[in-house]
């Protein structure tokens, strides 16, 4: 492995090309990390397919079909906030 981390990859880049390159593997890590919290099973497993996507954008519409293909059935129980106001407004 060379010094730049990438092994023979890394060999022949300038140092702006292993910077893009450490910059994409970043942010792929955190775009991983970011949807492993979802916490929707429905989607989970495509969540490689939208990062790959989201790398390589020819490959956007494969996966928007794939994630169209989807039946989601995780039931998505949240509370909805109340919102009471009580109006001091003089009558007419």
């Amino acid at each position: 492995m060379n010094a730049s981390g990438f092994g023979a990859l890394g060999e022949g880049l300038s140092h702006e090309d292993m910077a893009r390159l450490s910059a994409q593997n970043a942010a792929v890590e955190a775009m991983t990390e970011a949807c492993g919290v979802v916490g929707n099973r429905d989607v989970e497993p495509f969540v490689p397919t939208l990062i790959g996507a989201m790398l390589r954008p020819t490959e956007a519409s494969e996966a928007i079909h794939k994630l169209g293909a989807v039946t989601f059935v995780q039931a998505r129980v949240t509370r909805v906030p109340s919102v009471t106001h009580r109006c001091k407004c003089n009558p007419l």
